[in-house]
């Protein structure tokens, strides 16, 4: 006797994306002054996307989207990281203090 079989059948999931696929990001990253004097404070300010966690270094973790007032004595560079499952990226920037520029550096 011949057997008959039955096809087999399959169920799946299709997902379609459309544009880039999501990415940690820096949105923003600024400083309320960019030069100032000896005393002064400024403030850094921060948006995220699709970060996990975020870190200002020196300072440790931060809120994913935030601001904190620093108070430099010395001209200093600032640098913030953005982390998660879809990656690191980093942005730094700079505050110069009583006019003294930054010690060349290299990355």
């Amino acid at each position: 006797m011949h057997q008959k079989t039955q096809p087999t059948l399959f169920l799946g999931e299709v997902r379609i994306f459309s544009g880039e696929p999501p990415q940690t990001e820096i949105r923003s990253f600024t400083v309320s002054h960019q030069s100032i004097v000896t005393g002064q404070s400024v403030t850094l300010s921060w948006q995220t996307g699709d970060a996990a966690e975020v870190i200002l270094v020196g300072d440790g973790g931060v809120e994913l989207n935030g601001r904190r007032v620093v108070a430099p004595v010395a001209s200093s560079v600032y640098q913030l990281i953005a982390t998660s499952e879809l990656g690191t990226v980093s942005q730094s920037l700079a505050v110069i203090v009583d006019g003294i520029p930054l010690e060349p550096r290299i990355s």
